[in-house]
């Protein structure tokens, strides 16, 4: 009832001021823009709980921009942050939320939201990060600089369309149902530093074009059901600045390969233990260079 209240003033508001067009002037010092009132309005009703520090009834505030967990532009008044982690949340994300169209960071993670993301949330132009890791979601994936969304109930095949941002610099989609062969263009993803998709269920190789990932430097394919470490080697051996490389339950029963022309300059750590692989420890993982070695 609590939420429903909550929507329907909010409903009321934009109502009563969208004769305005741009700007709600709720008070004579602050003021909630009329698109970012729709778009709050359609977050709370795909919510099943309500959010405390919101107004009405739970904040002392007319503005959006005092409530609890938004951050707007100082000179725009345009809402850019929303981040309410840990907040117990339950319910769904509303496509209305597109209408936050200036907003830059989404953090809603650890709560209890579900269902499908919208796709209109993820074609807002600023956006750029996204952490929606420990809830309940499900579908499709978006372009951002920086991606969280473990341990959800991703599905599907990991979406080309990560490979067409080329300012992004974190992946973490560990933890999810992911499946299928990895068919991205690696050669845009200039600024990627780190790519955690352990415990997935791909299928098949590491793809050839991990080698155009120049600036990776922590890479975790832990459980993702990949075959063929020989190859896997040759391919990522190919990325500089690789520090830390985890292959964790892959290859199983595989051949630790003696190839003499790998060569991982910058490795520090390389962790592909519970692999039951054979074969001794070969010459390329030059004690000197790489600091922790686990083969179990």
């Amino acid at each position: 009832m609590i939420v429903v209240l909550q929507s329907l003033w909010l409903l009321v508001v934009i109502l009563v001021f969208s004769i305005q067009n741009q700007v709600l002037v709720i008070s004579n010092n602050l003021t909630c823009n009329y698109d970012d009132m729709r778009g709050l309005a359609g977050f709370m009703n795909g919510l099943e709980s309500s959010i405390d520090g919101w107004w009405p009834p739970n904040s002392s505030s007319l503005s959006c921009c005092n409530w609890v967990g938004i951050t707007c532009n100082s000179s725009s008044g345009r809402i850019v942050r929303l981040e309410l982690p840990s907040k117990r949340l339950t319910g769904n994300l509303s496509n209305s939320m597109a209408n936050l169209d200036q907003l830059r960071t989404l953090n809603l993670s650890h709560n209890f939201l579900k269902g499908s993301l919208p796709v209109s949330l993820f074609h807002l132009p600023h956006l750029e990060v996204v952490d929606l890791s420990g809830n309940g979601f499900n579908g499709v994936l978006p372009n951002l600089s920086y991606l969280s969304a473990h341990s959800n109930n991703l599905s599907g095949v990991l979406p080309p369309s990560l490979s067409n941002s080329p300012t992004i610099s974190s992946i973490n989609l560990r933890n999810n149902s992911l499946d299928g062969s990895i068919n991205v263009n690696c050669s845009l993803m200039v600024n990627l530093t780190s790519l955690d998709l352990d415990t997935n269920n791909f299928s098949g190789q590491i793809p050839e074009s991990f080698k155009n990932l120049e600036s990776l430097s922590y890479l975790s394919l832990s459980n993702c059901s990949f075959n063929n470490l020989s190859a896997s080697l040759k391919i990522l051996q190919h990325c500089p600045n690789l520090t830390v490389l985890v292959l964790t339950i892959n290859f199983y029963t595989e051949q630790l390969p003696s190839d003499y022309d790998l060569r991982f300059k910058e490795l520090k750590a390389l962790v592909i233990a519970n692999c039951r692989l054979t074969g001794s420890i070969p010459l390329w993982l030059n004690p000197l260079a790489v600091v922790g070695f686990v083969m179990e």
